[in-house]
């Protein structure tokens, strides 16, 4: 019965049958995904967009078979596709009737989503292939980093038991976007862009800024507390100047170490 519905969806979708058990497997977890994309926003909820979503990280998937599908990339790919739709619709997001698009426009959006997604993908690969090395390495980057500017969290941290891989592969895995309100990360997905083959650098001092932002508070807490704080951060009310108080710090220190080994 599953295996007809994927079928149909990918009549729906007019994408070429899976090739492979792998591939049912992939379109299978993907269509889990889609549903679940950023749902503080509903526009991704849009049976269009989520046609589009589908496609797209289906098609990347089975073309880039090396890191192929990983959960979490469904959120990744929302910025780009914010970005184009709002050249076709003005206002507030809150207002696009993306159902009513013509489906030749709606073509063009994820031509232009698809060739972007890659073009980020190839930069951070190695996140997302198998047992994810680049996040590891990214994890131990911030390691190393945060015992320079911030010795007693870190101290803090380890004697409560807790790690920084607790949390941070949550936060790498989806660069750091689902830590912050929707609204905002567009502005964080222009920073990464600027920062060119260089993005995964500077993804790990975002973050390590990002932690600091809250280490007075995380001081007093045990390791419970740090981690439903960690898990959920509190920045659902941020604007744009909090965000750039991270970015600068964390630009900063892109100066300060870039010559450190870590």
């Amino acid at each position: 019965m599953l295996l007809l519905l994927l079928l149909l969806l990918l009549m729906l979708l007019c994408c070429a049958p899976p090739k492979s058990e792998e591939e049912l497997g992939t379109l299978r977890q993907i269509a889990i995904d889609a549903p679940r994309t950023e749902p503080t926003v509903k526009l991704f909820g849009k049976s269009a967009l989520q046609r589009s979503l589908i496609r797209i990280l289906y098609i990347r998937a089975c073309t880039h078979p090396s890191s192929g599908y990983v959960q979490g990339l469904n959120d990744v790919l929302t910025p780009f596709l914010h970005v184009f739709l709002s050249r076709v619709f003005p206002g507030d997001m809150g207002t696009w009737d993306v159902d009513s698009i013509h489906d030749d426009k709606l073509i063009d959006i994820e031509g232009d989503c698809y060739w972007c997604f890659c073009k980020l993908m190839d930069r951070v690969e190695d996140m997302y292939t198998r047992e994810q090395p680049g996040i590891r390495r990214c994890v131990k980057e911030m390691e190393s980093l945060l015992r320079r500017v911030d010795k007693d969290l870190l101290s803090h941290m380890e004697s409560e038991g807790l790690e920084l891989l607790h949390f941070t592969v949550r936060w790498f895995n989806c660069l750091i976007m689902r830590e912050l309100p929707f609204a905002l990360v567009c502005r964080l997905w222009d920073t990464y862009i600027a920062e060119g083959d260089n993005i995964k650098s500077f993804v790990v001092f975002v973050a390590l800024a990002l932690l600091v932002n809250f280490s007075e508070r995380l001081q007093n807490m045990d390791f419970q507390e740090m981690i439903i704080l960690l898990q959920k951060l509190p920045t659902a009310e941020w604007t744009y100047k909090d965000l750039e108080m991270v970015l600068s710090e964390a630009f900063l220190w892109t100066q300060v170490f870039q010559d450190t080994k870590l």
